[in-house]
């Protein structure tokens, strides 16, 4: 009985993936039509005796359960950077479990080009994945898609630090010739 419920969760999965409607919404140049992504249940199924709801839960929907104002504020990342900080910020100090919130603020920091205010918040995630247990984990997936992040904001630390430190160098360099 239980493999037969896993096998129809599993059917369901699929066929909401592959037949997604999207209200023949159709691009500019009418090429293919435009994909939305869902946030709620995909697919709702009753039959048997059996209900069955899948969602996709991601870091970026779990954050906007939790934050009001974050889908507002990822609107103005790329418009306006500073204005979207006044929201992210407050949002990103009360976060301790996730990423998400502190990596929109890196964006809008890297579109304003202060790679200096970076650096921090940088450090802040990698306390954060530091600090992540397997019992904060919905699933052992989660866990090691947590702890595999940390490679990238490693990079991306010591990057920027690079940046700031020739920024530094040409001040200086500039401050002899005046």
């Amino acid at each position: 009985m239980e493999l037969f419920l896993i096998f129809i969760a599993v059917y369901i999965l699929l066929v909401a993936v592959f037949n997604r409607s999207v209200d023949g919404e159709q691009t500019k140049d009418n090429k293919s039509p435009s994909r939305k992504v869902p946030t709620g249940p995909i697919k709702d199924y009753s039959g048997r005796g059996v209900k069955v709801i899948s969602t996709i839960t991601t870091e970026r929907s779990l954050a906007e359960s939790r934050f009001d104002g974050l889908r507002e504020a990822e609107s103005l990342k790329h418009s306006d950077p500073e204005e979207a900080l006044k929201l992210l910020l407050p949002l990103a100090a009360k976060e301790t479990k996730s990423v998400y919130v502190h990596h929109q603020c890196l964006i809008c920091y890297r579109n304003l080009k202060q790679y200096e205010k970076e650096i921090p918040i940088i450090k802040e995630i990698l306390q954060i994945i530091d600090d992540y247990t397997e019992n904060d984990a919905e699933n052992p997936t989660e866990y090691s898609n947590m702890k595999g992040h940390r490679s990238s904001y490693e990079t991306r630390l010591a990057y920027v630090e690079r940046i700031v430190a020739n920024q530094k160098k040409r001040e200086k360099s500039k401050q002899k010739n005046d």
